[in-house]
């Protein structure tokens, strides 16, 4: 008698290494990924773009979140969301290095991004005060609002949890604030 799916499936589980699991694609085609692997371990294997965008899998059918672990001879279908947005949370959803990795990237991809769009405002801040952009001004803006770094300022514009105000305005024209 031929053997069935579920006989070969059983056969793999029982066969495999210690540090390594199979999984099934919805097609059923078979992936291997390290023992202890995630929903979102899972998509970053298949590729970068699935892993920031995944949501959640179907895990036998079932969903099941990015946290959720994968075992030998799951069916698992990675679910993607256009607005999903990875998080520094995310770490906590992976255990491989190469998941983590590729998180740390986009992370510090989003970071240089805001950074930049940050850098625009402020100098348009600037513009429209008809003021010349000076590390000396940007140092006194840091002061104000508590942080260490040009970076972080840049970053906090940006990211829009700091706004340009007319305070700022009067400390980067030399006008004293009424405190």
């Amino acid at each position: 008698p031929q053997p069935n799916a579920v006989d070969f499936l059983n056969t793999i589980k029982l066969n495999l290494y210690a540090s390594e699991i199979f999984v099934v694609t919805p097609k059923g085609d078979f992936k291997t990924t390290p023992a202890g692997s995630t929903v979102s371990d899972f998509a970053f294997s298949i590729h970068t773009f699935l892993g920031t965008h995944c949501i959640g899998a179907k895990v036998n059918h079932r969903l099941e979140g990015l946290g959720y672990h994968i075992e030998s001879g799951d069916q698992v279908e990675i679910l993607t969301g256009k607005q999903s947005r990875v998080t520094k949370e995310w770490y906590n959803y992976a255990t491989t290095a190469k998941a983590r990795s590729k998180i740390s990237a986009v992370l510090k991809r989003y970071d240089r991004d805001l950074q930049h769009k940050g850098e625009e405002i402020l100098a348009e801040f600037f513009r429209s005060l008809d003021i010349e952009r000076s590390s000396f001004l940007e140092d006194r803006l840091c002061e104000k609002h508590g942080v260490r770094l040009r970076e972080e300022l840049y970053q906090a514009i940006g990211d829009g949890s700091l706004v340009l105000d007319k305070e700022d305005k009067n400390i980067l024209l030399g006008k004293k604030s009424k405190n």
